[in-house]
């Protein structure tokens, strides 16, 4: 058709815009070949292997755990879905003067005042899966759904020797186990190739157990938790 057009553009049967158009026309065609090539091998490049750890922040009910980690491994199938396995840990703990008291002619009086450390722990490894938006973008966000277990865990430090220590310790020891489902989300920053700051942010329900398992009058259910979690992302593998 090139030919054609300069043969009649003596005859002014075609412009010479037009035949700049048509000469450029076979390159504009590579080009977009070449970007519809190119961008889906953008979109699948995904770490085989990621891992993250930093510090989390956990809330649970009314307490507060200010002490906190967490690590998670995640193995990609593809750019968009991975496979996590994820733990964490959380701390926290209090110091009050436990009163014992006695009896006396007169009526009840406080015989002494124990100093108490009751700590506390959280901790949670659950699995499941995420997905993720695509590696090429700067800001990836994610989202999850994992399943696995919590165990919470009370001791209490009694600094005193008096009889009633003893009794405190074991009054205030306690272990449980519960099965939790786990949903959140968050965002990995790109600092470089391999490396991103991360934040999150997940929701971990705690489920009842059954009534044959309980002991020494537990509820079979502790208070929902509310993980915020700040650190890095480590990618291995395309």
């Amino acid at each position: 058709m090139l030919t054609l057009c300069v043969n009649l553009l003596a005859f002014q049967g075609c412009k010479p815009t037009m035949i700049r158009l048509m000469a450029i026309r076979p390159m504009l065609v590579g080009l977009a070949l070449a970007l519809f090539a190119v961008t889906p091998a953008l979109a699948q490049q995904a770490a085989r292997v990621e891992f993250s750890g930093g510090y989390a922040l956990l809330t649970a009910g009314s307490e507060t755990y200010p002490k906190g980690y967490y690590a998670d491994l995640v193995g990609n199938v593809n750019s968009w879905l991975g496979i996590v396995a994820a733990t964490d840990g959380a701390y926290r703990s209090q110091s009050f003067e436990y009163p014992v008291v006695g009896r006396e002619p007169g009526g009840t009086i406080i015989r002494d005042r124990v100093p108490v450390t009751l700590n506390t722990t959280t901790r949670g490894f659950v699995l499941g899966a995420r997905l993720r938006t695509p590696r090429d973008a700067r800001v990836r966000f994610f989202a999850q759904v994992l399943g696995g277990a919590a165990r919470l865990s009370t001791r209490a430090d009694v600094n005193a020797s008096a009889e009633s220590a003893a009794a405190l310790r074991d009054a205030y020891h306690s272990s449980a186990g519960r099965t939790a489902v786990q949903a959140g989300g968050g965002a990995n920053i790109a600092i470089s190739s391999r490396i991103a700051a991360r934040a999150g942010i997940d929701y971990r329900r705690l489920e009842r157990v059954p009534s044959s398992l309980l002991v020494n009058g537990d509820s079979g259910r502790g208070p929902n938790q509310l993980m915020f979690t700040l650190g890095a992302a480590w990618m291995r593998g395309n």
